[in-house]
């Protein structure tokens, strides 16, 4: 397996805690200590509270850290009660932030708010990780490529160069279900050459779904894959650096 820039993102949803700077520390050690990932990229994106702990455990580090929502206010600042704006994330030092979010999308999040969650966040110079995914019945009527593409309007020319794109099919997210790979090729073939003749851009584009240690074996041959968004099995340490050593066994 070469050492192309393979993307790790890890997706702690509600999950943490302040003693989880000792599973940070030890993701950090063991990225430091593994040269030989070559330039693949770490990305932590954790609950907004934990952001200023986990940067200074970082600081010397490869390892990026991200959100994982933001408001779809155009203001930096003003009378938004429990909200949070992308200057503000950029000034605690964020450089990603995951956007439409299946679990987000089905409490009502809609294209409108994705897509002025976007245009501000790329204002403030973030990058986005864009999800997107269809339901297990859009998966068995054979609509799922003219549903994702729907989801992918929310992008212009100019945003899309600031934004990585997650295909997450919902009913494989946290059910140890993932799709063939046949299916993957051809859904993943299907995205890029549809954004490269919307776009005129190769996306990069991650796959996420019940992402493991085991799996990984199978889906790093995934064509046109350029990382993969994790959730449950980057909440240990053992599981995510293992999933992460087995894509370059």
């Amino acid at each position: 397996m070469s050492l192309k820039n393979i993307y790790f993102v890890a997706n702690w949803k509600m999950h943490g805690s302040i003693n989880s700077s000792h599973l940070v520390k030890k993701i950090r050690n063991f990225s430091n200590k593994n040269r030989k990932l070559g330039k693949s990229k770490i990305i932590l994106c954790v609950p907004y509270l934990f952001i200023s702990l986990f940067k200074n455990i970082l600081k010397n580090s490869s390892i990026k850290l991200g959100a994982q929502n933001v408001s779809n206010v155009p203001e930096d600042y003003g009378a938004y009660t429990g909200s949070i704006s992308p200057r503000m994330l950029k000034d605690t030092g964020i450089k990603y932030i995951i956007l439409g979010h299946s679990e987000l999308r089905e409490k009502g999040e809609n294209n409108n708010s994705i897509k002025k969650k976007i245009g501000n966040s790329v204002k403030s110079n973030l990058n986005i990780i864009l999800c997107v995914g269809e339901s297990y019945s859009t998966y068995k009527t054979k609509k799922s490529i003219q549903f994702i593409k729907s989801q992918l309007q929310v992008l212009t020319k100019k945003t899309i160069k600031n934004t990585i794109i997650a295909y997450e099919p919902i009913w494989s997210i946290g059910t140890g279900i993932i799709p063939s790979e046949q299916y993957l090729n051809k859904t993943f073939d299907h995205l890029t050459q549809y954004c490269k003749k919307k776009y005129s851009l190769k996306p990069k584009i991650l796959y996420g779904g019940s992402v493991n240690e085991n799996n990984i074996k199978v889906l790093k041959n995934i064509y046109n894959c350029s990382g993969f968004l994790i959730g449950g099995a980057s909440l240990k340490y053992k599981s995510f650096t293992n999933l992460i050593k087995n894509y370059y066994k």
